[in-house]
C-alpha cells in the first residue's frame, strides 16, 4: 500500500488514498501506522479519496488512539496531496469532512511545499456542543477548573475539535506541562476529551502555543488548536476580531482571522512517499 509522509507546522501524518483502504478498519489502521519506532510514526492518520459530490475530495482523519478528528493542518497537507495526485488544481476547492464541507485554497505550490487557507467553520461555545458538563448556561469562558487541585482559568470551545485554552504569563515549563496536561484531558468535565492549550500573549496579535492534544499527548503543531487559541484571543479580549492573528506553536506559525467564519492560513510539505508491505 503506497503512503506519504506530510506534516504542517511539525503535525505530521501518513496519508493513504481511501480506494487503498476500502476493506480495511481505519481505526486498528492508525493504531497501526502512527506507532513512533515500531510503525511509520505520525500524529495521525489522513485518509482521502475522490467524490462524486458537490466536494472535490473526502477527508478523514484519525488520531493515534484510533479515534476520529477534525485536523486543520491534516487538512492542508491533504490539498498538496490531492494536487500531487491531479485530483485538484491551484486555487479554491471544497473538502468533504467530518464536520461538514470546508473550503480551500491552495494559494502557492512550489514543488512539495504548499500555501493553504482553509474555512474552519464557526466556533461553537454552547457547552453541550463542545461537549463540556458544566452547570454554566452561557459560554464556558475565563472560568475556573480544578487539576489535581490548582486552579486554572480556561476557555473551552470547539472549533472542529474539542480545546480548552489556558491562558499563562509565561511558556508552560515541561514540570507543569505534562503535571497538568494528561488530566487536564481527562477530566470528567470533557466527556470526549479535550486538548489544551497552554498560550501566551508574545504581543499584540501574537500569540505562543503549548499543545497537548486529546488521543496524540504533546505535538507541535494543531490547526484546531491554533484557532481555538486565537478565537479565545479575542473572546478575553486580547486580539480583535476580523484581523490576522498569529500563533506560534514548536512546529512553526499559523495565521488565523474569525470573521464569519474562521480562516486559517499555514504551510503544508510532503516529506517523503513510500509503501507498507501487507
Amino acid at each position: 500500500m503506497r503512503f506519504a509522509k506530510m506534516q504542517g507546522v511539525g503535525n505530521d501524518f501518513v496519508v493513504i488514498a481511501a480506494k487503498d483502504v476500502c476493506a480495511r478498519v481505519l481505526p486498528e489502521l492508525a493504531l497501526d501506522l502512527c506507532r513512533r519506532k515500531f510503525s511509520v510514526g505520525a500524529d495521525g492518520l489522513l485518509v482521502i479519496g475522490e467524490t462524486t459530490g458537490d466536494a472535490d475530495i473526502s477527508f478523514q482523519m484519525f488520531n493515534p488512539d484510533g479515534s476520529e478528528d477534525m485536523c486543520g493542518n491534516g487538512l492542508r497537507c491533504a490539498a498538496l496531496w490531492a494536487y500531487h495526485h491531479n485530483i485538484v488544481k491551484p486555487g479554491k476547492f471544497l473538502a468533504a469532512t467530518k464536520d461538514g464541507p470546508r473550503q480551500c485554497e491552495l494559494i502557492s505550490v512550489v514543488s512539495n511545499r504548499a500555501v493553504v487557507r482553509i474555512d474552519m467553520g464557526v466556533p461553537r461555545f454552547v457547552p453541550s456542543e463542545i461537549p463540556i458538563v458544566t452547570n454554566i448556561q452561557r459560554e464556558f469562558i475565563n472560568q475556573p477548573i480544578n487539576i489535581l487541585g490548582k486552579i486554572l482559568r480556561s476557555t473551552a470551545l470547539n472549533t472542529g475539535s474539542t480545546h480548552t485554552v489556558v491562558f499563562v504569563d509565561e511558556p508552560v515549563d515541561d514540570l507543569n506541562f505534562f503535571k497538568f496536561s494528561p488530566p487536564f484531558e481527562n477530566d470528567p468535565i470533557f466527556p470526549e476529551r479535550t486538548s489544551v492549550l497552554w498560550t501566551h500573549q508574545i504581543e499584540d496579535a501574537r500569540f505562543a502555543v503549548r499543545i497537548w492534544e486529546r488521543g496524540a499527548g504533546e505535538t507541535l503543531g494543531c490547526g484546531t488548536g491554533a484557532c481555538a487559541a486565537a478565537v479565545a484571543a479575542v473572546v478575553t479580549g486580547r486580539a480583535k476580531r476580523n484581523e490576522p492573528i498569529m500563533i506560534t506553536s514548536k512546529g512553526g506559525e499559523l495565521s488565523v482571522v474569525w470573521s464569519d467564519t474562521i480562516w486559517m492560513t499555514g504551510p503544508s510539505v510532503l516529506v517523503f512517499d513510500g509503501e507498507i508491505n501487507e
